[in-house]
């Protein structure tokens, strides 16, 4: 087995690095991307909109960020639609700038965990149920 292969699952984008090829997953790399971007715009810059609303209204934004790269994960894994690089990379930067946001916020580390082990539940049951459903209809 390749060594690439367990840093791309099944979609990868493929760099260039001191003339080889490295192929990395595009979702994972967008998570990083948006992650690690918004945390030095954060370091450099501040928050002070996001640090002005009140928590709930943190979290809801947080939730937010989900939403998309859930969407596109959902219909793809559903068969629904075919899912493309740009788009998981997208979706999955929105996601690492949700996760930083989060991170970020002044919700307590418990809510916190609450919220990544609810919601990552929700997002991985639905997924299941829908690959079981598609495989039951080929």
């Amino acid at each position: 087995m390749e060594l690439w292969r367990l840093l791309a699952h099944r979609h990868w984008l493929t760099l260039k690095v001191f003339d080889r090829e490295v192929r990395l997953c595009a979702r994972c790399s967008g998570y990083v991307v948006g992650f690690f971007t918004l945390t030095v715009f954060r370091d450099l810059f501040g928050l002070p909109i996001f640090y002005s609303l009140k928590t709930p209204s943190q979290l809801f934004l947080c939730f937010l960020s989900i939403i998309p790269l859930t969407s596109d994960w959902l219909t793809q894994s559903w068969r629904w639609r075919d899912s493309n690089n740009r788009l998981r990379f997208l979706t999955a930067t929105l996601l690492g700038v949700g996760v930083a946001l989060l991170h970020s916020s002044e919700v307590t580390p418990y809510l916190k965990t609450l919220f990544y082990v609810y919601t990552a539940t929700i997002i991985v049951s639905l997924g299941s149920l829908g690959k079981l459903l598609a495989r039951a209809t080929i």
